[in-house]
This record gives structure tokens, sequence and C-alpha cells, in this order.
């Protein structure tokens, strides 16, 4: 497929350069001393506080191969890795055998307060991880000296991500304000971990859509990018997805679980895997006709607006005949959109 690694890559992307935005780094070559030592000796002189490293395997991830590395850690620590990965939403989403290749592969690395952990526009080699401590990002904008803060870091909170899926120079320069313990992985491991993630991820969307109605018409190709850029949410029991009057911005898609349709409080769909909501609102620009709730924890894959309306727009005639066929049922019955007892299947179009 062309342009397969670009879009194998894609959505982790979207999520770390969003993450990216409330910062907005340029990347200028500085140099920080402290105490006099030259900021690159000083790095150098850095003791890695971390186990020995054991056995070494390769591994392929798509068409690339890397080595995979092996840290020895005790269980206890393992334990303690898993919890901060899991509570992070870069790793949220990694199967058990990516979660433990970076369990296996992380190192312990200690900093005291006020050293410099990576520095603006040099090479990027590792992705860190705060275990204990804080510390804080600062740039240097172009033609001037002076730094400014952009960022605080606490415990369970990352960095360095950017300059290792991008090859780029590092946007900022992060100093420990605290003594701090981190885990850093190196940039094999993240990578390989990112793009085989984003690949099954595409692969998973890919199956799924295949089994939405709606998308049956779509090739391969279109799919493919559709699940591309589908942004999985989670929902408990009783939440709303979408509330009947508010502005609609996402078209959803149910990958687990249930849910209702309801307007003024009366029940008019029920939703499961598979069914889709939301696509009049962004068809027409209009408010949301019904209130989403979900029935049982609910897994989605949302699209925006505007990718909806740039990928979806050839299933636009067949959303508008459900639209009419739905509206006139309701009119031989002498009932409104808003308050209809009933819908034809996939009448989803009523939000």
């Amino acid at each position: 497929m062309s342009g397969g690694r670009d879009l194998a890559i894609g959505a982790a992307d979207r999520k770390l350069k969003a993450k990216a935005k409330s910062i907005s780094m340029p990347r200028a070559n500085i140099t920080l001393n402290h105490g006099g030592k030259d900021q690159k000796q000083r790095e150098r002189s850095k003791t890695l506080s971390f186990r020995r490293t054991g056995v070494s395997a390769e591994v392929f991830t798509g068409k690339e191969k890397f080595e995979k590395k092996v840290v020895e850690k005790n269980e206890d620590t393992k334990m303690r890795i898993r919890s901060i990965l899991w509570k992070n939403c870069l790793f949220q989403h990694l199967d058990t055998e990516q979660l433990e290749t970076i369990v296996d592969a992380v190192e312990e690395v200690h900093f005291n307060e006020g050293d410099v952990i990576i520095t603006q526009g040099e090479s990027g080699d590792n992705f860190y991880i705060i275990e204990m401590g804080a510390a804080e990002a600062w740039i240097s904008k172009p033609g001037s000296k002076r730094l400014e803060k952009v960022k605080q870091y606490s415990s369970g909170e990352s960095f360095g991500e950017l300059a290792l899926l991008h090859n780029a120079p590092r946007a900022a320069t992060v100093k420990a304000s605290t003594d701090c313990v981190l885990w850093a992985v190196d940039r094999s491991t993240f990578r390989a971990i990112m793009m085989s993630t984003t690949q099954h991820k595409r692969e998973t969307y890919e199956n799924f859509l295949k089994d939405v109605p709606l998308l049956k018409t779509l090739n391969n190709y279109e799919r493919a990018t559709i699940a591309d850029v589908l942004e999985p949410e989670y929902f408990d029991p009783q939440q709303n997805i979408i509330v009947e009057g508010g502005k609609g911005d996402k078209f959803y898609l149910i990958e687990e679980g249930e849910a209702e349709a309801r307007t003024q409080g009366k029940v008019v769909m029920q939703y499961k895997r598979g069914d889709y909501f939301g696509e009049l609102a962004l068809l027409n620009d209009a408010p949301r006709a019904a209130t989403v709730t979900t029935l049982t924890r609910c897994k989605v894959v949302s699209v925006n607006r505007d990718l909806f309306k740039r990928l979806l727009g050839r299933l636009e005639d067949i959303l508008q005949r459900k639209k009419e066929d739905y509206e006139k049922m309701n009119a031989e019955t002498a009932v409104s959109p808003a308050n209809a007892p009933f819908s034809p299947p996939k009448a989803e179009a009523a939000v």
C-alpha cells in the first residue's frame, strides 16, 4: 500500500504533536553552565544507576529490526515500572508483549537538583519517564539568550519522545528541579514499539471497519486511511457520549459495549458494536438531536468534523438517503424526528 510506513506512525504522531502544542518549542543550540562546569562534561560525568545488561535478541517489527534490550530487574521493580507505564497515555494501549519489551529495556537514571537531563538543539538518544521528583522544560527563543520555562513535569509524566520519533534535535532543555529518579528508554526500543503499536492499531481497526455496514463500500486503502485517524475514547456505564442540543464536532463508531439514544427523555435507538451515530450534526452543521448514553462500559472511536467530511465524503449520499427515509417514516406516522419512538435500521442519523 502506498505510503504504508507513513500511515503506520500517523496516529502516534498526531497524539504526540498534540502534546507538544502547549509548548511550541523552537530549536536552538545552547550551552548551560553550572558551577563553571561545561554542560557536556557534566552530562558525560553523570552516573547512571541501572541494573547490568543481560542477553539480547533480535526482534523484527514491520520492516525494521532492532536489538531487544534486557536490563535485569527484580519483580518488585518491574511491577513499579508497569504501574508507571499504565498511567502514561503513550503506553495505555500497548499489548502485554509490547509493554514487557519496554519494562525489560528501561534503565534507572538518577539526576540531582539543577542537573540538565536533555539540552535544546542536541540529538536525542532516550525517552524519559519520571518515577520520583520533578523537572522543568526551558526554551531559548531565537535572538535571545534568556531561557523561558514552559513546562513542569512531575512523577509519572514523560518527555523526550518527539526528537526520537522524528529524528529531530531536542526542542527544549529539561532540568531537574529536585533530585530525580527517571526511567530511560533508548531510541531503538521506543521507535520500534511506537511503530509496532500504531501498525497493530491500524490492522485492528481495519478489521473492525470491515464489519461496519456503512463502510462496506470503501476499498482497503480508504479503510486504512480512516483507521489511522480514529481516536479511541472510553466511557463508564451511564455516561453521556453526546448531549441533545450540543455542538456536533465528532462522528462516533461503537467498538465495544452498548448505548442508547434519547430525545426528550424517550429512548429512540439502541447501539451495539459496529453501530454509528453523530454524522448528521456534522453533515448539516446542526446541534445534536439526541443524547447518547452508555448502557455498559463502552469503547468508541471517533473522527472529528474536518476529517469526517474529507474521508467520508463519498458516503454522504448514503447518509442523506437514510435521513430522508427516517424523516419520511416519521412523517407518515405523524411523529416528529425528535420524538420518534422508533427508527429504521441504521437511523443513527438522528443524532
